[in-house]
């Protein structure tokens, strides 16, 4: 009697050797601010005009305009607006016509629905039969679904992943947009945004909106806060005015005024601060807020957290003075080392302000 053929042992892992990997250069859909095929965080104030500057990068991936710092015209291709906040026809389809828009290339889901599990081929499914190629979803959080939380780095990981394989299975780029969190002038940049640092950990490059009042008047800005691929692009002054009749069309039109040299804080930040407030140093406050947010849902391994710190630009030696009073080291069973969080308390830009 013969045995029964074995089934082969799944992968579970892809291991390639790196002389047999062929290298490719990075391709942008917006250079120096927007890798193409990739995600996309952005971040800003409420009065930054976030999703009408999106109307604008909208308007100009359909029609084939050039983007700040481009010089020659693109071919058009086709967006995919998915907005829990705004509906189509009342903002949306005004704002993208403001910008003029090629509303034949533009798609717009303005009813909510949970973005994982079935979401998941539905979202390849319709970007594959659509051609999309940029996919942007306002607000980020509103479409994670009311059982997951926002604030837990595995959470947010695991569910980025899920749009990191929509992404790498079809091409399309994303934008991920999320609202800035209340705090001081001098923010951590890569703080900045509500929920966990998981956010800006997961993608390659976060966009930050800004408005500030300077002189009496609202300086609006968008800049690269977070990124590993090249040189910092300039940081983009933009203004969004009235149009002929705001009465009848009261959305707004949006104008680029070239590259900005000043200070970027939040949209309630004056020239100065009014209040003298305890500082820590930017460096080290961002790695205690880091290990609070990240070490939140539990110990994480170091050789992990260091990795992380990383892709957020926080040396490993910052990391370790930011580690004392907030967390501690613990030997596992198989002898590696993982940090666990011993002081939840208020972050750095809650401290107690000194008069």
């Amino acid at each position: 009697m013969t045995e029964p053929a074995k089934e082969p042992a799944k992968q579970w892992f892809q291991v390639r050797k790196a002389a047999e990997i062929e290298k490719r250069q990075i391709e942008w859909l917006w250079k120096g601010y927007v890798p193409r095929g990739k995600l996309t965080l952005v971040t800003g104030d409420p009065q930054a005009g976030k999703s009408t500057l999106l109307c604008e990068l909208v308007a100009s991936l359909t029609t084939g305009r050039p983007l700040p710092g481009e010089t020659e015209p693109r071919e058009p291709e086709n967006c995919w607006i998915m907005s829990s906040e705004d509906d189509a026809d009342t903002i949306i389809v005004w704002r993208l016509e403001n910008q003029g828009a090629d509303l034949t290339r533009v798609y717009i889901t303005d009813r909510r629905s949970k973005i994982d599990g079935p979401g998941i081929p539905a979202m390849i499914k319709i970007i594959r039969e659509l051609d999309i190629k940029l996919v942007i979803v306002d607000t980020l959080t509103t479409w994670m679904g009311a059982d997951m939380d926002m604030n837990r780095a595995n959470e947010v990981m695991s569910w980025l992943n899920k749009l990191m394989d929509v992404a790498h299975a079809t091409g399309a780029t994303f934008l991920l947009v999320r609202h800035r969190r209340k705090g001081p002038a001098n923010d951590a940049k890569l703080q900045a945004g509500l929920g966990s640092i998981g956010f800006t950990a997961a993608v390659r490059s976060e966009l930050m909106a800004t408005a500030r009042m300077k002189k009496g008047e609202l300086i609006r800005v968008v800049e690269r806060s977070k990124g590993n691929i090249g040189k910092p692009p300039p940081k983009l002054r933009y203004e969004i005015a009235d149009g002929p009749d705001p009465d009848a069309n009261p959305h707004g039109i949006f104008y680029w005024r070239g590259e900005y040299h000043g200070k970027t804080v939040d949209a309630d930040g004056e020239d100065e601060p009014t209040e003298k407030r305890v500082r820590v140093p930017k460096k080290l406050g961002a790695a205690r807020q880091f290990l609070r947010d990240v070490l939140a849902d539990g110990p994480k391994p170091v050789t992990e957290l260091l990795k992380l710190a990383a892709e957020l630009r926080i040396t490993e030696r910052t990391l370790r003075r930011a580690k004392d009073g907030i967390a501690e080291s613990v030997q596992r069973s198989d002898g590696t080392w993982e940090w666990r969080l011993v002081d939840a308390g208020p972050s750095d830009e809650e401290m107690l302000i000194c008069r």
